[in-house]
């Protein structure tokens, strides 16, 4: 995986904390191989965090709320 971007499916994986220890090794080792990748994954981590308010959102029962 050296310099390469890991699949969209092994970063939701790992957002979701459901990487084993060597994948989740694979996209750590990534992020530390430069500012770049480092700034692209902040920038998922924050857009992940959202959807996931999001989705807790939309569930809340407006009527009642």
């Amino acid at each position: 995986m050296t310099g390469q971007y890991p699949s969209i499916k092994k970063i939701t994986a790992y957002l979701n904390g459901e990487l084993s220890g060597k994948e989740a090794d694979e996209v750590i080792n990534w992020y530390n191989q430069s500012d770049e990748s480092k700034k692209e994954l902040s920038r998922l981590e924050i857009i992940w965090d959202l959807a996931e308010r999001l989705d807790t959102m939309e569930k809340i029962d407006k009527q009642k709320a």
